[in-house]
Formats: C-alpha cells, sequence, structure tokens
C-alpha cells in the first residue's frame, strides 16, 4: 500500500462525546472498554456516564469547571472523564504517585469511589467536594458541551525540567480541541481497533489514543497496573483479546518482544500498530521490532521532541514540526506548551499537545 502524502481530516469535528453517544446508539450491545475483571457495553457507558453528567449538575458545577477524576484504570474511570465532558466540564486526572501542582481551588469537586477519600487525602484534596462514581439504575443525560469551553487538563508525559518529575504540570484541550486530536489519531491509525492501553489514562499520550477508540465503535483494553508490570501478562491480554492496536512505554514493549520471541511470536499476530511514549526509542528496540514483527505491524514513537514514525510504508522520518501553543500549561500561562502539528490536507493543521 503505498504511503498517503496527506492526512484527510475534515475542518470540523464534532464533540467526542456526541460521537460516543452516536456509537452507542447504532451499537448498544457492543463491548466498549473491559478490564480483567469488568467490562460495559457502549449502552451501559452511555447511561453511565449520564448518571455522572446528571450528578454533576444537581451538584452545581457548571460548564467550565474543573471536576478532578479519580478512579483506577477501569470502565468507571472511562465513564467519570466521559460524564464530565458531557456536562460541559473539564476532566483533570488525579493520580497519587503523579499529583498535579494544583490548589483545591482549582477544582470545582472530585469524581471518585467511594472508598476513595484517602486516596484524595493523599493529594492535599480532602476538603473537595466529592461525587460518588459507581453507578445506579438510569438518569436522563444532560445537554451537550460547547466546542470551546474549559480545556480537560491532563499531565504531561514528558516534563522539561527537573522539578516536573516530582511534581507534573499539565497540559489543556479545549472540546473542540480534543475533537481534533482524536480526528487525527484516526485518521493515522483507521478502522475499528481494539486497542490495548498499558499506560496512565492520566498522561496526554494515552488520551487521543482511548477517544479514537471510542469514537470508532472499537474495544479499549485497559491494563491493570501489576499487568503493566508483567510482560506475560501483556502478551497475554494482546493474545486473549485480539488486540490490533497496542499503546505503551518502549521499555514495556522491549519486554513483550523479548517474551514472544521466547514464547511464540503467533501471541502478537494480531497487532497491525505499536504506539511508543512516555521514553526515548533505542535504535536497538526498532531493529528488534523489525526482526520480531516484520514489517506486518507499524511502530510509532511520539516522544518528543522528533516524533518519527516507523511504520511498514517506509523507514524512520520526521512526521511533523514543532512549534507553539499559546495557552500554556496549567497554572502557569507564561510557560508556552509544545505542540505537534500534523501535516493534514487543506489550510487549516491540526495539533497534538505533546509537552
Amino acid at each position: 500500500m503505498p504511503k498517503p502524502d496527506h492526512v484527510d481530516v475534515v475542518r470540523t469535528h464534532p464533540p467526542v462525546h456526541d460521537v460516543v453517544a452516536a456509537v452507542s446508539r447504532e451499537l448498544p450491545a457492543r463491548t466498549a472498554v473491559r478490564t480483567g475483571t469488568d467490562a460495559v457495553t457502549y449502552r451501559e457507558l452511555d447511561l453511565w456516564a449520564g448518571q455522572i453528567a446528571r450528578r454533576l449538575a444537581a451538584a452545581g458545577v457548571g460548564r467550565g469547571d474543573r471536576v478532578g477524576v479519580l478512579v483506577e484504570p477501569s470502565p468507571a474511570l472511562v465513564a467519570a472523564m466521559l460524564g464530565v465532558l458531557r456536562a460541559g466540564c473539564a476532566y483533570v486526572p488525579l493520580d497519587p504517585c503523579a499529583p498535579l501542582a494544583l490548589s483545591p481551588a482549582a477544582l470545582r469537586c472530585a469524581v471518585l469511589r467511594r472508598s476513595g477519600a484517602r486516596r484524595l487525602a493523599r493529594l492535599g484534596l480532602s476538603q473537595l467536594p466529592t461525587l460518588a462514581v459507581e453507578r445506579h439504575g438510569t438518569l436522563p443525560e444532560t445537554g451537550d458541551a460547547a466546542g470551546n469551553r474549559r480545556e480537560p487538563v491532563i499531565h504531561r508525559s514528558a516534563p522539561d525540567d527537573p522539578a516536573c518529575v516530582a511534581r507534573p504540570g499539565g497540559v489543556g484541550l479545549t472540546h473542540a480541541q480534543l475533537s481534533a486530536a482524536t480526528a487525527v489519531r484516526r485518521a493515522l491509525c483507521p478502522g475499528t481497533p481494539v486497542l490495548l492501553l498499558a499506560a496512565p489514562l492520566t498522561r496526554d499520550f494515552a488520551v487521543a489514543g482511548l477517544w479514537a477508540t471510542l469514537t470508532a465503535g472499537g474495544r479499549l483494553i485497559l491494563a491493570g497496573e501489576e499487568e503493566t508490570r508483567d510482560r506475560e501478562a501483556v502478551a497475554g491480554l494482546v493474545e486473549r483479546h485480539r488486540v490490533t492496536q497496542l499503546l505503551c512505554t518502549p521499555a514495556l514493549f522491549g519486554e513483550v518482544l523479548e517474551a514472544s520471541a521466547e514464547s511464540g511470536v503467533q501471541r502478537l499476530r494480531t497487532l497491525d500498530t505499536v504506539t511508543l511514549t512516555g521514553g526515548p526509542l533505542p535504535p536497538s528496540l526498532a531493529e528488534r521490532h523489525e526482526a520480531v514483527l516484520g514489517g506486518a505491524v507499524a511502530l510509532v514513537d511520539v516522544n518528543p521532541p522528533a516524533f518519527p514514525r516507523h511504520d511498514r510504508y517506509a523507514g524512520p522520518g520526521p512526521l511533523a514540526a514543532v512549534g507553539p501553543d499559546a495557552r500554556g500549561r496549567f497554572g502557569r500561562p507564561d510557560a508556552v506548551v509544545r505542540r505537534l502539528a500534523l501535516p493534514l490536507a487543506g489550510p487549516q493543521t491540526n495539533t497534538v499537545p505533546t509537552r
């Protein structure tokens, strides 16, 4: 197949929560999100997100408010993020292991499990109003979010100064930018994917993969924290769920390749794309990928600053240029965020935030 010169993406993109709702109407019984112990269909995810949006509205949380989300990788986490978007708010994924440098005043409330108060306290947010993420019965839906309301805030995956390693900063996206970033991911990785996300959902590089999968009617497989440290477990997830796309760190992918070379590369036979981020791609890993999987599986590296793409069509080469984003980092508007500018057809260039 020839390598395309441009990625054709329409100028205007509907909000991701609207697209997921449309998928739930068309494919209500299809599995949307799965972990080792739990799974939800698109219809169940849609109803769950509607409940959370309704609870936010009932609590007086309005459009543009920031809502912390403190839930382990699970269908509940995805439902919480989707519900916050449907309420027109900004979701701020919270992780006690990588806290954002923010004060309680930056958030209107937090969505978490009823048992999550201790985890919230570890972030210094014990006084923050909370809402339960657990689902109960059915509740009516809320209205749609405007395209340029307050942005979701996500952890940076590549801090550029030592102070950010212990206290990661954040980057922001408007609803419209999130939709554009999702469209870019879908254009680069088309089809109806089964994505294994073996990386934290609180990191920026996971966002486009998550929403691109759900807006395409695909299936999202969330690896647990212990599974992401077990190469055999990750290879087993790929084989068991017939995963077509894997998103993980270069270190983990190297271990998965090693495990598969020992136990049989057929375990990875369903893969067509591997996206790597969260660390530099060693040339030796690209060579090992080629030796083990050959040209049948695209290898995409989205680490700044070079953003090379190693794929089945051509060798390593520049994918995009890096430019400024005037929105700046969360809490630091003077600090310019670097962004990935993709060469799209037409006069408009969409962007994917990266730092």
